[in-house]
């Protein structure tokens, strides 16, 4: 995967490769499979498909031991576009993907299901850990993506919704069985404050997002549904906005019954609660808040509780 991540460097920042169709599969040293492709085909017709894919790989090895297996490929290109695309594969033993679009390319109907999140994320990052990509909203999306490993661990997914003129997205979002790894910087926030925490590395039963819009300047979210254990179903989001350019959020809902807006960017948000119109500001630096010194604290006086009660038992 390393040696092909390096033979597309130059087509990721620049004009897009020509046109070939698969026609098989090879083995090549190293364990790595490549697809072996016939001559560029001449494009058509601008109403015809300029390129039908068919190919499958038995496995691919994308370094320190992750394996995906059963990696097919299927769809037709249309004016340089996929108006139908299918890609299937197998992470480790059994944990399945499968990305599916189709319809015209001014609106087209996508489907995203995975078994494991965090372990896909986890092996598709790998290379990348010694073929970085170039500089570029590539690179950025794959350090995204790579930062969510961080957050949850597990975690299946399915998406669904409708895609209109190449770049704006419409649909619904589930996440569920994911372990919460690290809380978001505003519940950090919010716990610090109210005194009132989750438990540590709480499972998320599931995240449901009824209505994403996404479009080349916008992210937004509204019919949010938390479940799970260790107290996570206390934070309660009605509706959420993310702006691209300027990475300011914009959010509202209740944690532990108090209502709270945040209105701020990523790393520096501005969370009022409603009831006393309160502001709770972080002062920008993740370690000025010592969440570890916070969490032995904590520690400390349950285990002193305990004991005071051991204590006051009457003895047998």
């Amino acid at each position: 995967v390393e040696e092909l991540l390096k033979a597309a460097l130059p087509f990721l920042s620049g004009p897009p490769a020509p046109a070939v169709r698969a026609a098989g599969a090879a083995p090549v040293p190293g364990g790595v499979t490549t697809v072996a492709a016939s001559a560029p085909v001449a494009p058509p017709a601008p109403s015809g498909p300029a390129l039908e894919i068919e190919a499958g790989l038995q496995a691919i090895e994308f370094g320190a031991g992750r394996v995906v297996r059963g990696l097919r490929v299927q769809g037709a290109i249309v004016n340089g576009w996929p108006e139908s695309l299918v890609v299937e594969g197998t992470e480790g033993e059994a944990n399945p993907l499968r990305a599916a679009i189709s319809g015209p390319g001014n609106r087209q109907a996508i489907e995203l299901t995975i078994g494991d999140t965090s372990a896909w994320l986890t092996t598709l990052a790998t290379p990348l850990r010694t073929t970085p990509l170039p500089p570029g909203n590539l690179a950025t999306m794959a350090a995204q993506f790579a930062d969510i490993t961080t957050v949850i661990s597990g975690g299946g997914v399915k998406l669904s919704g409708e895609l209109s003129d190449r770049v704006k997205f419409a649909g619904s979002f589930r996440l569920s069985r994911a372990t919460v790894l690290q809380q978001p910087r505003v519940v950090q926030i919010l716990a610090l404050k109210s005194g009132k925490n989750w438990a540590k590395e709480p499972l998320l039963e599931l995240l449901a997002i009824d209505q994403i819009s996404y479009d080349e300047e916008n992210l937004k979210l509204s019919g949010l549904q938390i479940v799970g254990s260790g107290l996570i179903d206390r934070l309660k989001v009605n509706t959420a906005s993310y702006r691209l350019a300027d990475e300011k959020i914009t959010m509202d809902g209740e944690y532990f019954g108090v209502g709270f807006e945040v209105i701020g960017s990523r790393l520096d948000p501005q969370v009022f609660l409603k009831d006393n119109n309160l502001l709770i500001r972080s002062v920008g630096q993740k370690n000025e808040f010592d969440f570890e010194a916070m969490a032995r604290d904590a520690q400390e006086a349950k285990e002193a509780k305990e004991a005071a009660a051991r204590k006051a038992a009457p003895k047998p």
